[in-house]
């Protein structure tokens, strides 16, 4: 109970920023308990919005729980990190943390201008090195990246930046693996 009391005091004083809610999230209640976690953080927001007296303004509140429910989509994508990792993991290609993948991916979405390099470095950093791995792991954080909120990136812009360039290492891939 005190650490979820101390994890609703950091988000609702800490920084206006969906990454860092969702860093704060997976930080305080780990991989496994996100989803229930933001879904009582969420319901905690709702009573303290219809406070007399709410902890702060109830525009800080309506925002944080825009925030939250970006956030549960955001949990979406964390268990699609699990299951990609699981579906490496079956292709023996490599086995990445689906909680630590997430992270990193997040982290990338505050980035306004990222290159194919990134991405295949970020494949390296995972385990997965053989061209016909970086395919499947290229793939599948292309289709988790498209599936986060718009709001965790800087602007439209910067997400369709951060698509072409993992379109653009996944393109590379595919022509090594073809050699």
């Amino acid at each position: 109970m005190r650490d979820f009391q101390d994890t609703y005091r950091d988000l609702v004083l800490g920084e206006d920023s969906l990454n860092r809610t969702l860093d704060l999230a997976l930080e305080r209640f780990g991989g496994k308990d996100v989803g229930r976690g933001l879904k009582q953080l969420v319901q905690a927001l709702g009573q303290d919005l219809a406070a007399a007296r709410p902890s702060v303004s109830p525009q800080r509140l309506q925002a944080l729980t825009g925030d939250l429910y970006h956030l549960q989509v955001a949990v979406t994508v964390l268990d699609g990190c699990a299951g990609l990792s699981d579906d490496l993991r079956a292709m023996k290609q490599g086995a990445p943390d689906g909680e630590r993948l997430m992270r990193d991916l997040v982290g990338l979405t505050g980035d306004k201008w990222l290159t194919e390099s990134r991405f295949t470095a970020l494949a390296q950093q995972h385990g997965v090195a053989s061209p016909e791995g970086r395919v499947a792991f290229l793939t599948g954080i292309k289709s988790l990246m498209r599936d986060l909120p718009i709001q965790v990136f800087p602007d439209a812009e910067s997400r369709q930046g951060t698509l072409n360039a993992i379109q653009g290492a996944l393109d590379l891939a595919i022509d090594e693996e073809d050699l």
